[in-house]
């Protein structure tokens, strides 16, 4: 029989920590267009300004700096949104997909408007949003991690969304 104390115990598990393999950290930023695909009010109260609705958009992944792994991900984002007299909290998630490759996100995140040059009001959107490692397959397989995206609405009515983030597979 094996007797382990404090030191040997201690040991042993320095041991088997300093024999795992080390995770790959991966850092990105991309850009991603978004363009609105469906739009469902389920509340609206003029009278209160609330407004909750659910809304969709597709978009392709544009690689802007760091890992190239997440480039030409095709997919979407899909999320519940509450308005109150302009200002937004939503959450939801995010999927896509590079060849037979898969990966999902789930984000959060605020809008609000700021005055454009014309006046008018642009709403501008910012939040986080985090892995789901057991969603991802392929080369995004175990893959964990997250980030901050930022995101203004655009003069034709689509989202531009720039997001950065570090991951480790």
């Amino acid at each position: 029989m094996i007797r382990f104390t404090v030191p040997r115990l201690l040991a042993c598990t320095l041991i088997v920590l300093s024999s795992a393999p080390q995770a790959e950290t991966l850092q990105a930023a991309y850009r991603a267009i978004h363009k609105g695909d469906k739009f469902e009010v389920a509340l609206n109260d003029p009278a209160s300004g609330r407004m909750i609705f659910y809304s969709t958009s597709k978009a392709t992944q544009l690689h802007l700096q760091g890992t190239k792994i997440f480039d030409g991900a095709t997919g979407g984002a899909s999320g519940w949104w509450e308005s109150i007299k302009g200002v937004s909290r939503g959450s939801g998630t995010v999927k896509y997909q590079v060849g037979e490759d898969v990966y999902q996100t789930e984000w959060n995140g605020v809008c609000f408007p700021i005055t454009g040059q014309d006046g008018k009001g642009v709403p501008t959107c910012y939040g986080g949003f985090v892995l789901l490692p057991a969603a991802g397959t392929g080369r995004f397989a175990n893959m964990r991690g997250g980030g901050r995206w930022t995101a203004r609405m655009l003069p034709s009515g689509d989202f531009e969304e720039n997001w950065e983030a570090t991951y480790e597979r």
